[in-house]
């Protein structure tokens, strides 16, 4: 089965050294190195075109200080697209498997790990494609729908000023709108809650309807957790998901950034103004608890 990565799971992961064998790279050298992905990995694989197999995700070449370093370079590859283009049946899992095998065989001098967990393929790559250059760290993710995944994993352009932020405070704000959505709220006869229903972003899916219930072996328990089974995909089409946590008038384009984000939040008119506070909370609780700095735009409330 294949195991969709969580938005937790992914930040927890995010700039995270998998390998031994790299250093961060400058702003100044990712232009030379996307290219040696694009003609030394690309062929090996079969993968195609930018943007339709292959999206490059995160925020390396985007920052404006040449001599500013990113910790690694994050490759998404559409696994539809990979799957036509190597004419492949089985799982995900499985075709995971065959880029692991591929780029190995291909390049046994490489460092590479497979973090089946994650989902993640780490490989050091060298740096504008020369070894002497040193090695960053690539990571490769198997993306399920590109267009969710252009929209979800949307990195500001700091060359351009378009955020003081990184995506996670974004996404992050779109997780606690929906932690604090919860309908079908169930009690036993002495009023103790027994469950409730809510929803979920996954990074691969996008949003989901869960049922989260106290009820333990042993009794009630202090945290709800989402019952097996119980999970329902409500879409996975950008538009819908910000009409969903926004608002019916709202657009992808129009939460491009965390600034964007929590500008609607503040509106007068936010969907879901008697939750503010509520969402707040919990994006503060959430940011302590993956270790990101709270927005000024939060903290000062």
């Amino acid at each position: 089965m294949f195991h969709l990565r969580t938005f937790s799971e992914f930040v927890l992961f995010e700039g995270g050294k998998a390998l031994d064998s790299v250093r961060p790279i400058k702003q100044s050298e990712v232009p030379a190195t996307v290219k040696s992905i694009e003609d030394t990995l690309f062929p090996v694989l079969k993968l195609r075109e930018w943007n339709k197999d292959v999206l490059l995700i995160g925020s390396a070449g985007k920052k404006a200080d040449p001599e500013e370093t990113s910790g690694d370079i994050d490759l998404g590859i559409a696994m539809d697209q990979f799957f036509e283009n190597n004419a492949l049946g089985g799982s995900i899992e499985d075709a995971i498997g065959t880029i692991y095998t591929l780029v190995k065989n291909a390049f046994p001098e490489w460092e590479i790990k497979w973090m089946k967990g994650l989902e993640v393929i780490s490989i050091a790559f060298p740096i504008g494609g020369d070894i002497d250059n040193g090695c960053v760290q690539l990571d490769l993710l198997p993306l399920k729908d590109m267009d969710w995944a252009k929209f979800i994993y949307t990195s500001p352009d700091y060359r351009k000023n378009e955020s003081r932020y990184k995506s996670a405070h974004r996404n992050w704000l779109f997780a606690a709108v929906l932690s604090a959505i919860t309908e079908d709220h169930q009690f036993d006869d002495a009023g103790n809650k027994l469950g409730f229903t809510g929803y979920m972003m996954r990074l691969n899916d996008g949003l989901s309807k869960i049922k989260k219930s106290y009820v333990g072996k042993k009794g009630l328990k202090k945290t709800a957790e989402i019952v097996k089974g119980e999970e329902r995909l409500i879409t996975k089409s950008p538009k819908e998901f910000v009409q969903f946590v926004f608002g019916e008038k709202y657009a992808p384009d129009d939460v491009r950034t965390f600034e964007d984000a929590i500008h609607i939040i503040n509106a007068p008119d936010f969907k879901w103004k008697d939750k503010k506070e509520e969402i707040l909370e919990n994006y503060v609780r959430f940011l302590n608890r993956v270790k990101l700095p709270i927005p000024a735009e939060v903290s000062a409330k």
